[in-house]
């Protein structure tokens, strides 16, 4: 009978049990339906008040790349070449790294342009890193270090190289990461893969005006030219080109040989010495950069040299004082400090979205003994500062 009305009782508990469940137990079942007044909210309601648009965020979105030139920071603003404009839609503001990689760190030029990207990195509250080979000549090396940014996920690479093919592999991948990607010290408006931003001199143009002084600085003499060359590649065709055609229809002027300088001073100085050895009544010398002006101004000091004019490109601290002492003749003056800077200006516009792409032009003047002094006074665009007080 104990067994029969304990039954009952658990029968009983379990029916009550489910009656509370069908009345509202459940506490995500509402117990009552609320009036359409109450269920949907006045369109006033719906709608906070927009909250005013942050720095880093621009209330009208990025702008367009440049159709046709306009100016950045007061610097010339021109459009990529069609179909080398890569687009923004992926990069999104992170934790502020920026990684530059110059092709090597032998060369003044690179540094220098590494200085103004520190500078301006500092400011804009960017951390800095920089990798790179020793040696320029090492693009293997390069390519290899671009792999390991490329897993460091930065927010911007800043790339120069020496092999624009080689690298552009793993340029694409690292803009389908979501990197910004940039070349600087260059003005190709069209990388072999689409890319955000190109930031430098025109290599070709400015190469052109030096070949021009020449021209007139020669005042008819007759010359033979020797030519150290840098390695193979955008750089060197473009500068070598624009030489060329400044010097061209002067009859005064022969071509007498040409030799791979390696961008550097051993290289120009192991090239001149072959060429002047060979071809004793070379009396003018170009070279690809100031680097390897000097080394070829070394070669004919230890020969005994002292009736040639040496031509180089960058006009970094130190290609601008080896002009004031005599030592080199003409060169084209870059302003790497400058370009440092205004790639970190276009690098923190990429990541903010207040930059929409293309090429910034930056300046570059022939330098000669007429006007290097008033150059190497203006410190603030030089690094390192000149080695002694010009003023």
């Amino acid at each position: 009978m104990k067994r029969i009305l304990t039954f009952v009782l658990l029968l009983s508990l379990v029916a009550t049990l489910f009656a509370l469940a069908a009345c509202g137990g459940n506490d995500t079942t509402p117990t009552a339906t609320p009036t359409p007044a109450a269920a949907t909210p006045t369109p006033e309601a719906a709608t906070p008040t927009p909250e005013p648009a942050q720095p880093d965020t621009p209330a009208n979105g990025r702008p367009a790349p440049p159709t046709s030139p306009t100016t950045f920071n007061g610097i010339p603003h021109l459009p990529m070449d069609d179909g080398s404009q890569a687009d923004f839609d992926n990069i999104e503001p992170g934790s502020r790294h920026v990684i530059y990689m110059p092709p090597g760190l032998e060369f003044p030029i690179y540094m220098a342009i590494g200085a103004g990207i520190e500078a301006r990195a500092t400011e804009l509250g960017f951390t800095y890193q920089v990798l790179a080979p020793t040696l320029g000549a090492d693009v293997v090396g390069q390519l290899a270090m671009l792999q390991d940014a490329i897993f460091l996920n930065p927010d911007v690479i800043i790339l120069a190289t020496h092999d624009e093919y080689g690298a552009a592999p793993l340029v694409e991948q690292a803009v389908a990461q979501g990197i910004m990607v940039m070349k600087v010290n260059s003005d190709i408006p069209s990388f072999p893969t689409p890319i955000h931003a190109v930031v430098g001199y025109g290599q070709r143009t400015a190469q052109r005006a030096v070949g021009e002084f020449l021209v007139e600085y020669l005042d008819g003499r007759e010359v033979y030219l020797g030519m150290t060359m840098g390695l193979p590649g955008w750089h060197i065709g473009e500068r070598n080109g624009g030489f060329l055609e400044g010097i061209a229809g002067a009859d005064n002027i022969t071509i007498v040989t040409e030799m791979v300088g390696n961008w550097n001073v051993e290289g120009g100085l192991a090239a001149a010495t072959d060429m002047l050895q060979a071809h004793p009544h070379i009396n003018v010398m170009w070279g690809g950069n100031d680097n390897e002006a000097r080394g070829s101004q070394m070669a004919a000091a230890a020969l005994g040299r002292d009736d040639i004019i040496f031509v180089g490109n960058g006009g970094d601290t130190a290609g601008l004082e080896a002009i004031y002492d005599g030592l080199i003749h003409i060169t084209a003056a870059t302003t790497p400090f400058i370009i440092g800077q205004t790639a970190m200006d276009v690098a923190y516009g990429g990541v903010t979205g207040t930059f929409g792409g293309g090429f910034i032009d930056t300046p570059a003047i022939v330098a000669h003994s007429g006007n290097v002094l008033d150059l190497l006074r203006q410190t603030e665009t030089l690094f390192p500062p000149p080695t002694r007080d010009f003023n």
